[in-house]
C-alpha cells in the first residue's frame, strides 16, 4: 500500500496510507527511491501546520508504470515534486528524467538549483557587482555555481562553518568569510540561503543604500537573540 509521510500535529508524524489510480492519459507511476529534506521549510511546517500536511517536495525515483501514450520508458530515473511519499501519479510533463550518469543525489539538487536560478534572476546581479551570499549550505552552494556561469565573479560568501566555507570556493566564490569581518554598505547585490535571523541580519548590513536582496532561505524565525558581531548599534 502507497504511503505518504503527514505531520497531523506540532511534531507528531504518522505514515498516512493511499489509494492510487492507475496512470490516466498523459501520465506515470513514480515509485520513490530517494527524497530530500528541507529542514528549515519542514521544520516551520512541523511546528506550525496547518495540520495536517504532506512533507517535502524533492524526489528521485524510478517510473514504474507509464500510460500508452507516454514518452517514457518503465525503469528510467526521474525527478519529481512528490515528496515523501513511497509512491505517486504524475503528469510526464512535470517530471525530468535523469541521465544515466549523474549519480542520485547530484540529480536531488536539479529543484533547489532551478529555484536559486530564478531568485537570481529577480535581483539580475551584473558581470561588475559584488555579490554577498549568506549561508554555504546546499541552498548557498548552488547560488554560487548559478552566479559564477551566469558571468558574475566577484562573489563572497557568509559563513560561519570552516567546511562549508571551502566548499564554496570550490563552486566558484571569490572570498569565503566567518561573520563580523566584511565591510558595511560594500554589496550591490545579496542572497539569503542561511535560513538564519542574525545571518540575514548581517547580509542587510553590508548592502549599500539602495542594494538588491532576494530572500531563498526559509525559516528565519522570530528575531536575533543578539546584535550579530559587524552590526553596529543603533
Amino acid at each position: 500500500m502507497p504511503r505518504r509521510l503527514t505531520v497531523t500535529a506540532p511534531h507528531e508524524f504518522c505514515w498516512e496510507e493511499v489509494t492510487l489510480p492507475p496512470p490516466g492519459s498523459g501520465e506515470v507511476r513514480v515509485r520513490t527511491i530517494l527524497s530530500a529534506i528541507s529542514v528549515a521549510s519542514e521544520l516551520s511546517v512541523a511546528r506550525d501546520g496547518p495540520f495536517p500536511s504532506r512533507l517535502g517536495y524533492q524526489t528521485l525515483g524510478v517510473v514504474t508504470e507509464v500510460e500508452a501514450d507516454v514518452g517514457l520508458a518503465v525503469g528510467v530515473r526521474v525527478i519529481t515534486t512528490l515528496g515523501h511519499a513511497s509512491t505517486g501519479i504524475h503528469q510526464a510533463g512535470r517530471v525530468v528524467p535523469v541521465p544515466d550518469h549523474i549519480p542520485d543525489r547530484q540529480a536531488l539538487a536539479v529543484i533547489l538549483g532551478e529555484e536559486t536560478h530564478k531568485g537570481i534572476r529577480r535581483v539580475t546581479p551584473q558581470p561588475g557587482e559584488r555579490v554577498l551570499v549568506a549561508g554555504a549550505g546546499l541552498l548557498g552552494l548552488l547560488s554560487v555555481f548559478n552566479l559564477t556561469r551566469r558571468g558574475v565573479r566577484n562573489v563572497t560568501v557568509l559563513e560561519p562553518d570552516t567546511q562549508r566555507r571551502e566548499l564554496a570556493l570550490a563552486f566558484g566564490a571569490a572570498a569565503a568569510s566567518t561573520p563580523g569581518h566584511l565591510p558595511h554598505d560594500a554589496y550591490d547585490v545579496g542572497l539569503e540561503c542561511s535560513a538564519a535571523p542574525h545571518g540575514f541580519a548581517e547580509l542587510l548590513a553590508h548592502l549599500r543604500p539602495g542594494g538588491r536582496c532576494c530572500v531563498l532561505s526559509d525559516g528565519n524565525w522570530g528575531r536575533p537573540r543578539c546584535r550579530p558581531p559587524s552590526m553596529p548599534a543603533n
